[in-house]
């Protein structure tokens, strides 16, 4: 439903264009009064015991949609930045990674913190010989990955909990920050909500 109200909202505005009297490549707008109704908001949060079904589970996935997985469990990032890691984003010395504004959904850097997991993960990729910067590339290309939803299908039968999408891990990742009393703005920081920074605090913090 998302994606749906997303193209429908693309195509209006480009019927709008192709309608305007010095153009009129259409005279009548096809979209005219179609109406998408709103999708509703997940909420889904993944239970300890799911969380952990999971991690099993990715160990047992073929290729690099394993440890993407587990990265998405540690970090919370969204899978499209977690998936397009370059190796010159993760920092060994620092325990950091830096996405660009270019990756990330709100065109802002983001530096956060890694835990020692995750950054055993990253740093054996790093070492890694690959044909490009990439830590999980496409396979025969110099894209990131890809093939999303194949591999998502495997590991819901092997993980074999209630429905679920890689999102959710991001919003379960928030919803432990939570429970493990982390200060709010600093978890809206850790998984950088633009609303967690005021103007000042981006130019002079």
């Amino acid at each position: 439903p998302s994606e749906q109200a997303h193209a429908l909202s693309v195509c209006r505005i480009f019927f709008r264009w192709a309608i305007r009297p010095q153009r009129r490549y259409i005279s009548v707008n096809p979209l005219e009064g179609m109406q998408v109704a709103k999708s509703k908001k997940r909420k889904r949060v993944l239970t300890d015991d799911e969380l952990r079904a999971v991690w099993a589970a990715a160990s047992q996935v073929e290729g690099d949609f394993g440890e993407i997985v587990r990265l998405l469990i540690l970090m919370g990032q969204r899978r499209g930045e977690t998936g397009a890691i370059a190796d010159n984003y993760y920092s060994h010395n620092q325990q950091t990674v830096t996405l660009p504004p270019e990756l990330t959904k709100n065109n802002r850097e983001h530096t956060f913190p890694v835990g020692s997991l995750a950054s055993q993960i990253l740093q054996r990729r790093v070492q890694q010989e690959r044909e490009n910067a990439l830590l999980f590339p496409a396979r025969g290309s110099e894209l990131p990955f890809s093939g999303w939803s194949k591999c998502k299908k495997t590991l819901d039968k092997l993980a074999n909990i209630a429905p679920w999408t890689l999102h959710d891990l991001r919003r379960t990742f928030r919803t432990n920050l939570g429970r493990l009393k982390v200060r709010p703005d600093i978890a809206e920081r850790l998984v950088n909500h633009i609303s967690a920074r005021t103007e000042m605090e981006e130019t002079y913090d």
